[in-house]
């Protein structure tokens, strides 16, 4: 059901998109489910769990983190992003 949530939000983003207007809303959640899912894979990375392969590695916390920061950069400087 969040992942439907999260669709529809960048739906409706879109629409926003086309009309000219900046969609902060959708940067918003974008920041938070982005660096909050980098944040979640790079402590259980970092724990000395023994699922520790199959629960995380670094390339999906850093595409994660990376994500999140653009939307980052693109709520700084909306200007430069539409």
């Amino acid at each position: 059901m969040a992942l439907i949530a999260l669709l529809v939000n960048y739906g409706v983003g879109l629409i926003q998109t086309y009309q000219g207007t900046f969609p902060t809303g959708v940067v918003c959640v974008g920041i938070v489910s982005n660096l909050g899912a980098s944040f979640i894979l790079a402590r259980e990375w970092l724990s000395n769990s023994s699922a520790k392969a199959q629960v995380a590695n670094p390339l999906s916390t850093m595409v994660f983190g990376v994500i999140g920061m653009g939307f980052c950069t693109s709520l700084l400087w909306p200007d430069v992003f539409m």
